[in-house]
C-alpha cells in the first residue's frame, strides 16, 4: 500500500510546529509527523506502550529511547 501523505488530514498535534496525519489498518498504524524546523521542543519525555519506528526524511532528529541518545538524519540508519 502506498500512503500518499499530503492527501490525509492533518490532525492535531502536542507539540507546538509539529502536524501529525494517520495510516490505519485492521494491525498496524502509521503516524507522520512533521516538524516545522524552527520549532524547539519541550524536552517532555513521554513512553509508548507499543513498539515505533522512527524515520527522519528530510533535516536531523535527535532522541532518547531509554536510555540510548539516537542521532538520525535523512536515509542514515543508527
Amino acid at each position: 500500500m502506498l500512503i500518499d501523505w499530503d492527501e490525509m488530514m492533518p490532525a492535531g498535534s502536542l507539540r507546538a510546529g509539529a502536524v501529525r496525519r494517520f495510516a490505519t489498518g485492521q494491525r498496524i498504524s502509521v503516524v507522520y509527523v512533521g516538524t516545522d524546523p524552527q520549532a524547539r521542543f519541550d524536552g517532555r519525555p513521554h513512553r509508548h506502550p507499543h513498539e515505533q519506528w522512527a524515520v527522519a526524511t528530510a533535516g536531523p532528529l535527535s532522541m532518547t529511547c531509554d536510555d540510548s541518545r539516537f542521532e538520525l538524519s535523512e536515509g542514515v540508519s543508527p
